[in-house]
C-alpha cells in the first residue's frame, strides 16, 4: 500500500526544459524519484532539516544534485515531500480504524451505551496501532522524522499532521457527546475526547522499541495487550466520571453568557 506523493514540485510537464533532454538525463521517472525520497527521509531523520544537505541525499540515492531539483523543487519542498509521504502512509492505515466508529456515530438510535461499546473498541484498536510498529513496511526512521518535524514543522506548514488530527478526532468527540448524551459540539466532550487521545499517543512505541519509564526493552503481544486494556479502561473510566457528574453550567466557551 502506497500512498500517492504531495509536492508542491511543478510537474515534469510544465518545465521549460526541452522533454526529451529531461527524458535523456533522468530516464527513469518513477523508480528515481521513490529512491530520492526514500533517501531524503533517512537524511533528514539522521540529521534533522537543517542539518540534512542535498548532497548527502543525492549520495544516497545515487543521483546527482540536479535530479533533486528535477522532481522535488529543493530542499523545503523535498522535506515537505517527505513528511507528507508518512503521514500518508500514517492516514491511509487510521483510516480503516476510524471507519468503523464514524459509522456508528451516522446512526441516530446509537445510545450512550452502545457508544461507550464503539468508543472502547476504538480504543483498543487505535492503541493497538501505536503500540505496534505501524504496520507492514513501516521504518524506524520515519518515526524519527516525525518527531523531529514537531520542531522542524515544513515551510508553511506548522500543524504538520492536522489531517491525522482529523481522522482520529471526529470518532473520539462523537463517540464521547454520544456516550454522555449530548450533543456533538459541546467543547467539555472535545476536551475530553483530546486527553484521551492524548494518553493514546503518549504510547506510542518509540523508534527503538523500547519504553524505558517501564523498564522495557521491547512491547512483545503480551506487554502490548496489557497496555491496550489500561488504555481502554482509564479512557472510559473518565467517560464515566463525567457522566456520574453531568453537563457543567453553561460557560461563555459553551454556548451560555458571562453576563451577571
Amino acid at each position: 500500500m502506497r500512498p500517492p506523493l504531495r509536492t508542491d514540485a511543478p510537474a515534469p510537464g510544465k518545465r521549460s526544459k526541452p522533454a526529451d533532454e529531461e527524458r535523456a538525463q533522468f530516464p527513469r521517472g518513477e523508480e528515481v524519484r521513490q529512491r530520492i525520497l526514500a533517501a531524503s527521509i533517512e537524511e533528514f531523520a539522521d540529521h534533522g532539516y537543517k542539518g540534512a544537505s542535498t548532497r548527502g541525499i543525492a549520495s544516497r540515492a545515487d543521483v546527482n544534485i540536479a535530479a533533486l531539483n528535477y522532481y522535488f523543487g529543493g530542499k523545503p519542498k523535498l522535506y515537505r515531500a517527505s513528511v507528507d509521504y508518512i503521514v500518508d502512509w500514517t492516514n491511509q492505515l487510521l483510516e480503516p480504524i476510524a471507519a468503523e466508529a464514524r459509522a456508528a456515530l451516522q446512526r441516530e438510535d446509537l445510545s450512550p451505551q452502545e457508544a461507550r461499546r464503539v468508543l472502547a473498541s476504538y480504543l483498543g484498536n487505535l492503541s493497538g496501532f501505536f503500540l505496534g510498529a505501524h504496520g507492514e513496511g513501516w521504518r524506524p526512521s520515519w518515526s524519527i522524522l516525525l518527531a523531529r518535524t514537531e520542531f522542524e514543522p515544513p515551510e508553511g506548514d506548522p500543524w504538520t499532521f492536522s489531517s491525522t488530527l482529523g481522522i482520529l478526532m471526529l470518532p473520539f468527540g462523537g463517540l464521547t457527546a454520544r456516550a454522555l448524551g449530548r450533543p456533538p459540539e459541546d467543547e467539555e466532550c472535545r476536551a475530553i475526547a483530546l486527553g484521551m487521545l492524548a494518553q493514546v499517543l503518549f504510547f506510542r512505541v518509540k523508534p527503538s522499541g523500547e519504553m524505558p519509564g517501564m523498564g522495557w526493552e521491547h512491547v512483545d503481544e503480551t506487554r502490548k495487550a496489557l497496555m491496550q486494556g489500561v488504555l481502554v479502561r482509564s479512557c472510559l473510566a473518565t467517560i464515566d466520571a463525567f457522566a456520574a457528574v453531568g453537563s457543567p453550567a453553561p460557560s461563555p466557551g459553551r454556548g451560555g453568557s458571562s453576563a451577571a
